[in-house]
């Protein structure tokens, strides 16, 4: 019963906080025997981070800045593991994309 607890019910009730963002106690979140226990798999750990206010606002901040650095560069290349495909405009105003 006590490793369904930690290893199921608990990460459904955080996500569940974090569904209703709804942050935990900072002190639930600094206890070393909690952080051991939800960091012993990267689905618990994502729970943790998401689950918690101020971690999530910091990957939001995170992303906005990403964000807005791309959009206001126009960054228009991406790149993948097999091909680079580079986006331009061509002088009749079509969009044409090369490989």
């Amino acid at each position: 019963m006590f490793n369904t607890f930690f290893t199921f019910l608990l990460p459904c009730f955080m996500l569940i906080l974090a569904m209703l963002n709804i942050s935990i106690l900072p002190e639930f979140v600094s206890s070393s025997f909690v952080l051991f226990t939800y960091f012993h798999s990267a689905f618990n750990s994502l729970i943790l981070i998401f689950s918690t206010r101020t971690y999530r606002q910091v990957l939001y901040g995170w992303w906005l800045k990403v964000y807005s650095f791309v959009s206001r560069n126009g960054i228009t290349n991406w790149q993948s593991i097999n091909r680079v495909f580079v986006e331009s405009t061509s002088t009749n105003g079509h969009r044409t994309t090369r490989s």
